[in-house]
This record gives structure tokens, sequence and C-alpha cells, in this order.
């Protein structure tokens, strides 16, 4: 906003958006009715654009839009980072070994292995890994 100070930003907290991707309740009709209601802020303000400022929220996009004028543009932030990373260094995700992938969790379970396998639409191996504390809060000091 400080580079464009003519613009009017309005912000809306959507609590509920995160436990609804990691339930998996994203078709569900009462999550539309959820999303709705959580969007009318935006929807009254008339917004050009909204920028889905969580990893969460691409995944429920969907619903997201269709809960929103036609015209207004969703600026996926996590794409638009990965877009802007390759823009930048478009080498960075060149590995030494193509085609193999890890899936690093710091905790594992189930209900995680599914929601990951019907997100990527493949059959995953879920590494749980550890971060060590002097790591985790590095940035703390």
């Amino acid at each position: 906003h400080e580079g464009a100070p003519q613009m009017e930003v309005v912000a809306s907290a959507c609590p509920m958006f995160v436990p609804i991707v990691e339930e998996n309740w994203i078709d569900y009709p009462e999550t539309k009715r959820l999303v709705r209601r959580s969007l009318a802020k935006i929807r009254q303000a008339q917004v050009d654009a909204i920028i889905l400022g969580c990893t969460h929220y691409p995944l429920l996009q969907h619903v997201i839009r269709a809960s929103l004028q036609k015209r207004v543009v969703c600026i996926d932030s996590p794409a638009a980072l990965c877009n802007e990373i390759l823009r930048l260094d478009p080498d960075v995700f060149q590995f030494a070994h193509p085609g193999l992938r890890r899936y690093c969790f710091t905790d594992v379970n189930e209900r995680l292995s599914h929601m990951a396998q019907t997100w990527m639409q493949e059959s995953l191996q879920l590494e749980c890994i550890k971060i060590p504390s002097d790591v985790s809060s590095e940035g703390e000091r």
C-alpha cells in the first residue's frame, strides 16, 4: 500500500478457511455459505482484486471466486511468490536428482497423507522430519 497510496486496501479476516481446508470440507454446501458470509465485506467494498494471503486459500479458490463478482481478480500469493522466485533465479528448482521429490512435514498422519495425495493427485510418500530447536528459533534472536 505504501507504493500506491491512492489505492484503498480492504482487509477481511477469514479464520475458518484454514480449518475448512485442513478438514477437506472444501466442497460442502456449508462451506460455500460460510465463505460467502466471510467475504461479504469484500463484496460490498466492490474490490477489483483480492490477495489469497495464506497457503491454504488457493485450495478454496473456486469457492472464493464463486462468492465474489466475476470481475474480481484472485491473486494466488503462493503461486505469485514462486513465479517471482523463478523470475529472479530460473534455475532455482533444478534438482540434482530429477524426478525425485521429498515431501517433508513436521507431523504426518493418515488424514494429512490422504489430503496431500488428493491435492497432488498422485501417490505420495510423506516424510516426518524434526527441525532442530536452534534452527527454528534463529529468527527470534
